[in-house]
């Protein structure tokens, strides 16, 4: 590795490398290289990412309207909010952060065979909670819970020995994801609120990665000044900690709904300063301002809800899910992906379209249902299937990507 590379000074947490990364050791060029598909984090988990997402919301409408009979103990809606948040937002999770390391640390992460073993062990999750009936009580949930240490311990290791303690944080963050996945399995009168507490961890990795990532691609990009404030960036990451708290207490119903409203005003005014308008023109940047924007609104939404009990209580929670978590999930795939092959960072007009279509959904997901709550069912429909055709764009435009080997020759 070169003097230059090793003498680089470590980002700090959520913050990625400069794009595409270096080696992850000396040498590494010149040795014999795992199938591309396991080259690197991102492309196994960002494929099963999307093709999940393409095949996953269209099977759950048909388990909603009794179309299909779901193999499993657990109450349908259960599931599907379960899969969505431990099965889809993990993998990318895991995809991200397993590429990420390696560049913050300079050393190796899981590749090859080794990659290939936490993939097995996400897919027999997903596998395993899906044909719960058919398994004794309590295997399927081993099965699930297996992943998440095992990819805490992957990243966890490089982190340690490099002494790059300032990503370390991933790690509890991670560990609080394990936690609310056990207490969703142990028990079911805690479940509900265990995935509620999980949404909110993974906001809060949004804030980090997010208030990080964003006004640095913008003002990169585009050449610009975006102004950040650090007492609003803590305030930010402090107010979604405490919404996540209250989630865990029971008669907190009013605090917590204070609570979202002021976190979702923090994090809005924060974004603000980072030149969102100065976007429109750029789809690989507006798609992380919008997925920021929604997670804003989403908490806004969320608290005003528990003041409006005419309201369907869910939908605002979509806002977040799938305007926040999803259009993030979408705008990093796409960026990632092109950055870690070596190619330029500007999307094709049909992933540009795919960001639209996606934002589509979440209107008719999140906020059509509050207006015009009679056309429910209908919606559902409209954004399910809005939501699968941005997915299987960008599965279909990124499969060659995610499993050829680098343009510029590479390794990852």
């Amino acid at each position: 590795m070169p003097t230059e590379l090793r003498r680089k000074p470590l980002p700090r947490m959520g913050e990625p490398a400069a794009e595409p990364g270096p080696e992850a050791r000396p040498g590494a060029a010149t040795e014999r290289r795992p199938s591309p598909v396991l080259a690197l984090g991102f492309r196994p988990f960002f494929l099963l990412a999307g093709v999940m997402a393409t095949t996953f919301i269209p099977l759950w409408l048909l388990v909603h309207f009794g179309k299909v009979t779901l193999p499993s103990r657990l109450y349908p809606a259960s599931w599907h909010a379960h899969e969505m948040i431990f099965g889809f937002a993990v993998a990318v999770i895991a995809g991200f952060l397993l590429t990420a390391v390696r560049n913050w640390t300079n050393l190796p992460t899981p590749s090859g065979a080794t990659l290939g073993a936490l993939v097995v062990s996400w897919l027999i999750g997903r596998v395993a909670v899906f044909f719960d009936v058919l398994l004794p009580r309590g295997v399927s949930a081993a099965l699930d819970l297996a992943f998440i240490p095992a990819f805490a311990v992957a990243i966890a290791i490089p982190i340690v020995k490099s002494k790059n303690w300032r990503n370390l944080g991933f790690v509890p963050l991670l560990s609080l994801l394990f936690l609310a996945n056990l207490a969703f399995h142990a028990s079911g009168m805690w479940s509900a609120r265990a995935l509620r507490f999980a949404l909110s961890v993974i906001v809060a990795i949004i804030v980090v990665v997010g208030g990080r990532v964003i006004p640095m691609f913008t003002a990169n990009a585009l050449k610009l000044t975006v102004k950040k404030r650090p007492w609003l960036d803590w305030a930010s990451l402090a107010s979604v900690g405490v919404v996540a708290v209250l989630e865990l207490v029971p008669p907190a119903e009013k605090a917590l709904a204070v609570a979202a409203i002021v976190a979702g005003a923090l994090n809005g005014a924060r974004m603000s300063g980072w030149q969102p308008l100065a976007t429109r023109k750029t789809p690989i940047l507006w798609v992380l301002h919008v997925g920021y924007a929604w997670l804003a609104i989403g908490l806004v939404l969320q608290g005003v809800a528990v003041f409006v009990p005419q309201w369907i209580k869910t939908a605002p929670m979509h806002v977040t899910a799938v305007g926040a978590i999803a259009t993030l999930i979408l705008g990093m795939t796409t960026r990632v992906s092109l950055g870690h092959t070596g190619r330029m960072l500007a999307v094709p007009s049909s992933i540009a379209f795919s960001y639209v279509v996606l934002t589509v959904a979440v209107v008719l997901r999140g906020v059509a249902p509050l207006i015009a709550p009679s056309l429910y069912m209908w919606l559902l429909i409209a954004s399910g299937t809005a939501w699968a055709l941005a997915f299987a764009i960008f599965t279909f435009v990124y499969l060659p990507i995610l499993t050829t080997p680098r343009v510029d020759g590479k390794p990852g």
